[in-house]
């Protein structure tokens, strides 16, 4: 699961156009729906294409 621990560990790009925004990071939840997302795409697109 190295993607997911790529989510969690690097930094979210900042919403704030302020140099000095606090870094922000995904949570395990927000990294774990993403990957749920990113599976599902991959299942249809394969279920699409048989």
């Amino acid at each position: 699961m190295a993607m997911m621990r790529w989510l969690v560990d690097e930094p979210m790009p900042s919403r704030s156009r302020k140099p000095s925004a606090a870094v922000r990071y995904r949570s395990e939840g927000t990294a774990n729906a993403i990957m749920e997302t990113v599976n599902l795409a991959y299942v249809k697109e394969e279920i699409i294409i048989l």
